[in-house]
């Protein structure tokens, strides 16, 4: 129970892209597993006779709907997440390149003078 806690602590604190490839390899498995259950699932319905078809295929076509909004969001976050993670990145870039010109300016200056 303490590990789990421990293991839930850890990935709320984790950095943004960390979080962002756990989330990838959740979608990916998703991505393959789900069709493969939901093709299962709507063959024992259909074989077994519980539902007929047109209800199996408005089901199918509501799920993969539902998934792909959801999907859909989660590429917006993911975006979002990037573009922040990259805005720090340009705003310490830039700061190290003013920096590095001051401190070459400072070597000139001292090449000058000696």
């Amino acid at each position: 129970m303490r590990r789990s806690i421990k293991k839930m602590r850890s990935f709320f604190s984790a950095s943004a892209p960390k979080l962002i490839v756990w989330q990838a390899i959740i979608w990916d498995r998703f991505a393959k597993i789900i069709p493969f259950v939901l093709v299962l699932s709507v063959l024992a319905l259909y074989m077994t006779g519980e539902r007929d078809w047109n209800l199996i295929v408005d089901g199918i076509i509501v799920f993969f709907l539902v998934f792909g909004v959801v999907w859909w969001l989660w590429i917006i976050y993911t975006i979002a997440t990037i573009a922040t993670i990259l805005d720090r990145s340009q705003y310490n870039l830039k700061e190290v390149i003013a920096e590095i010109k001051i401190m070459h300016r400072e070597i000139n200056d001292i090449r000058k003078e000696g």
